[in-house]
């Protein structure tokens, strides 16, 4: 009788089959919402990554940047992300290094990371932003050293675990969260009634 009625019906294969992917499309969407807000306070924090604004400590909404300095994508999203940083007082922009395009691009975003222990993390930041082609380590030296980084310093502080937890960590968050490109965006409300 099932064969039959396949025979007689085929379509319905196919609409079993959507529904069934429309079902596995609905759970995903709010496994997905439901791993955002469990993020909320990782995201929005400092804990491996970077956070700018005008006012940080009385911003009431979090723009989250998951990139990595070989996209040329953040590189034009750059600007937009850099004037948030200053102009916009109920704004912060964490900055989460996730670098997914090259090997370069995992040696650019330990630098950037190390760059917080002197405080230079957004001159270092925005200057990387600024290159064009590939960023070897080199490179990345010689900007930093023209941003007035003491390189020695900077090359010691790109070697600490903790930098290569926050990268690591960046990763996994990115997964359980669905941030798969860059740069990906997450906005939040920094009390997380809204994501």
């Amino acid at each position: 009788m099932i064969a039959d009625y396949i025979e007689q019906t085929p379509e319905a294969i196919f609409e079993a089959l959507n529904k069934y992917a429309e079902a596995e499309e609905a759970r995903e969407a709010k496994r997905m919402e439901q791993a955002r807000s469990e993020a909320v306070p990782f995201l929005i924090s400092d804990e491996g990554a970077f956070t700018a604004g005008a006012n940080t400590p009385e911003a009431k909404v979090a723009v989250v940047e998951f990139f990595d300095y070989h996209c040329g994508f953040c590189k034009r999203a750059n600007g937009l992300v850099r004037e948030l940083t200053a102009s916009d007082p109920d704004v912060k922009v964490v900055f989460r290094e996730l670098p997914i395009l090259k090997e370069e691009s995992e040696v650019a975003a330990r630098f950037a990371l190390a760059a917080r222990d002197q405080d230079k993390y957004l001159d270092l930041h925005f200057a990387l932003m600024g290159e064009r082609g590939t960023l070897t380590e080199e490179r990345i030296l010689n900007i930093a050293e023209k941003e007035g980084l003491d390189v020695a310093k900077l090359k010691k502080a790109a070697n600490k675990t903790d930098v290569k937890s926050a990268i690591a960590d960046n990763y996994k968050v990115a997964g359980e969260i669905g941030v798969d490109g860059t740069p990906g965006f997450i906005i939040a409300a920094v009390d997380g009634s809204y994501v």
